[in-house]
C-alpha cells in the first residue's frame, strides 16, 4: 500500500492486512511519520514516500486514508457530534447515538477520542496516533474491534505507548530505544481531610469511572477550593511562552523536564514532552491539594516514572493528590479510589 524509505534508519513497507505499531520514547518521531503518511507537514519526513500522499489530489487522499490525530479535538470541526458526521456525508454510528446532539466542544477527552476514531473508520489505510489515550475499558474494546476490521479491509499504522494493540500487531517498528521504567511506590499518608467532598486527606488518590461520567467536572469544581492546583487534559493549552525554560521558571525542579528541552519552543514539543512541561507547572509550586486530570497522557515509560516520583514527593510533604485516570498501573499506587 505504501513505502516510507529512509526514516530514522528504517525502511517501512505497509501492505494490506498489516497492523504496524510505532514505538519509541517521547519525541522519537512517531507523530511525524504518521503526519507524513497522511500528506501533512511534519518536522521529520521520510527521505522517500511511495506514493507521496502530499502529491495526491484532495479527493484521492480522502478516499485512500484517514488520520486520527494525537489530540482528538483536531479531528473535530466544532459541530454537534451528529453534525461532525453529516459534514462528511455520513451518519453517526448507533454506538454514538447518546452523544449525537452534544456539541463536540463539550465532550470529555475520552468521548472526543471515540468520535475521532469513528470519523476515521472505513479508510483503506488507518493512521492512529495514540488511539487509546483517554479511553475507558469499553472504549479500548471498541478500538480493538475497529483495528481488526480495518486490517481486514486494508492496513493500520498506530503509534502508542501502551499494550492495548500488542497482540493485534503484525509488525512493531522501534523508532528509538525504550528503557523499561517500573513505577516507584507512592507513600501512604494519614491526616485530616484536605478535600471536603469527597473527603480526602493527604496521600495519593485515584478518581475512576467511564468516559463522560463527570471526572473532569468534579476536578474543576474541587479546584475552586483554596490551596488547590489543577492540571487539565490537553497540555499544550497550558503553554504560552516562547521557551520551555520560561514556562517552568519559578517551579520547583521535580525531575519532570529533561534539560535538553529547556531551550525548545513549547509548540515544537511532542505530546509527551508537552505533558511533562504541563506537569512541572502544575506540581512545581507548593499546594495543599493537586488535582490531575489524566496526568499520564502521552507519557512514555520514563515519563510515567518521573510522574510517579513527583507525586510521591508531594505526598511525602503532606499534600493530597487526586488523579482522574484510566491507567490501571497508576491507580494501583493509590491508597484510595473514588469511583464515579
Amino acid at each position: 500500500m505504501m513505502e516510507a524509505l529512509g526514516y530514522l534508519g528504517h525502511d517501512i513497507k505497509i501492505s494490506r492486512g498489516d497492523v504496524v505499531l510505532l514505538r519509541g520514547p517521547n519525541g522519537s518521531g512517531k507523530t511525524s511519520l504518521l503526519r507524513s503518511l497522511a500528506g501533512l507537514d511534519a518536522p521529520l519526513r521520510p527521505a522517500l514516500l511511495r506514493p507521496d500522499p502530499a502529491a495526491l489530489p484532495a479527493r484521492a487522499l480522502r478516499d485512500a486514508l484517514a488520520l486520527s490525530p494525537q489530540d482528538a479535538r483536531d479531528a473535530l470541526a466544532g459541530l454537534t457530534v451528529g453534525g461532525e458526521f453529516r459534514l462528511r456525508g455520513r451518519r453517526a454510528p448507533d454506538v454514538l447515538s447518546p452523544l449525537e446532539e452534544r456539541e463536540s466542544a463539550t465532550l470529555s477527552s475520552g468521548e472526543s477520542r471515540r468520535v475521532a476514531l469513528a470519523l476515521a473508520e472505513g479508510a483503506p489505510l488507518l493512521l492512529l496516533d495514540e488511539p487509546a489515550e483517554g479511553l475507558d475499558p469499553e472504549g479500548r474494546d471498541r478500538l480493538r474491534a475497529l483495528v481488526q476490521a480495518a486490517a481486514a479491509r486494508g492496513a493500520v499504522v498506530a503509534a502508542d505507548h501502551g499494550d492495548v494493540l500488542d497482540d493485534l500487531a503484525t509488525r512493531v517498528v522501534h523508532l528509538g530505544p525504550l528503557h523499561p521504567a517500573a513505577l516507584p511506590p507512592i507513600p501512604r499518608r494519614e491526616g485530616a481531610p484536605i478535600l471536603a467532598d469527597p473527603a480526602l486527606g493527604p496521600g495519593f488518590h485515584a478518581l475512576r469511572g467511564p468516559n463522560g461520567c463527570g471526572k473532569s467536572t468534579l476536578l474543576r469544581r474541587l479546584a475552586r477550593e483554596p490551596g488547590t492546583r489543577l492540571l487539565l487534559p490537553h497540555a499544550r493549552d497550558m503553554l504560552t511562552r516562547e521557551r520551555v525554560a520560561d514556562e517552568i521558571a519559578g517551579a520547583e525542579d521535580l525531575g519532570l523536564v529533561p534539560p535538553a528541552l529547556q531551550e525548545r519552543h513549547p509548540l515544537t514539543l511532542s505530546g509527551g514532552e508537552a505533558q511533562r512541561v504541563a506537569l512541572a507547572k502544575a506540581l512545581g509550586s507548593p499546594a495543599r491539594c493537586y488535582l490531575l486530570d489524566e496526568p499520564e497522557a502521552h507519557l512514555d515509560a520514563e515519563g510515567r516514572r518521573a510522574l510517579a516520583l513527583a507525586i510521591a514527593r508531594r505526598v511525602s510533604e503532606g499534600a493530597c493528590v487526586l488523579a482522574a485516570t484510566h491507567d490501571d498501573a497508576l491507580s494501583a499506587l493509590a491508597q484510595s479510589e473514588v469511583r464515579l
